[in-house]
């Protein structure tokens, strides 16, 4: 319910995504809500059909992941920032052999939708590219005892370098709207433009969309099968 016993009432609502404090009369969310009642989604780009995916099965081992295959699955650039942007979303599993900057494939929607399940929806019409998280503190053995940066969190998503664009430029949500950065000779391409994964079709030809758990993906068969999410 919204109130315990002799407790302070909570928001509306609450116990549907959230937990009542009745000590204080707070909704206390899950990693994946926000707001007081627990119903906005905390990262709303990582979201299939307004499923929220998990962040930290997403971003878990993230670094190895990167150093590998570049990707952490089919995500969007704007999800991407987002589980950058979160503070203390991404931490390094072994800080002393922590590296400052690492590659991800993300993908570039057209229109104001930048969710995975519209990426999921129509991948065929997403434009693939290469970002970079930039480690924005000075040591990453300090940032395990040391309150983040102004930004709220020790990492941050850059432009790779391509074409004319400069290396190392800071980029936020708005910047991953395919909207060209404008410099002092003209337009810059906003990130480099990389080969789409080849595997992934749309939702609509895997089973129950795949239960907005994961990705539809063709097999060497031909058949289609679900590539669930970690």
């Amino acid at each position: 319910s919204n109130m315990a016993a002799r407790g302070r009432p909570c928001p509306p609502g609450c116990g549907e995504f959230g937990t009542c404090d009745p000590l204080r009369g707070v909704c206390q969310c899950p990693v994946t809500r926000v707001g007081p009642d627990c119903r906005a989604l905390a990262l709303p780009a990582c979201a299939i059909d307004g499923a929220p995916l998990a962040p930290t099965r997403l971003t878990s081992n993230w670094e190895s992941r990167l150093s590998g295959s570049e990707s952490l699955g089919p995500l969007t650039c704007a999800c991407v920032w987002q589980l950058v942007a979160m503070r203390n979303l991404l931490v390094y599993s072994f800080p002393w052999l922590g590296k400052a900057r690492l590659r991800v494939q993300c993908a570039l929607l057209h229109g104001e939708d930048q969710t995975v399940g519209a990426l999921l929806a129509a991948p065929g019409r997403a434009n693939w590219t290469l970002a970079a998280v930039q480690f924005a503190g000075q040591s990453p053995v300090l940032s395990a005892v040391s309150p983040p940066p102004g930004t709220g969190s020790w990492f941050r998503l850059e432009r790779e370098g391509g074409g004319r664009g400069r290396r190392g430029t800071a980029l936020g949500p708005n910047g991953f709207a395919g909207k060209a950065i404008v410099g002092g000779d003209g337009p810059r391409p906003t990130i480099t433009t990389i080969k789409p994964p080849p595997r992934l079709v749309p939702l609509s030809e895997c089973p129950d969309r795949c239960g907005s758990l994961g990705a539809c993906v063709h097999t060497p068969a031909g058949s289609r099968r679900c590539e669930c999410f970690p």
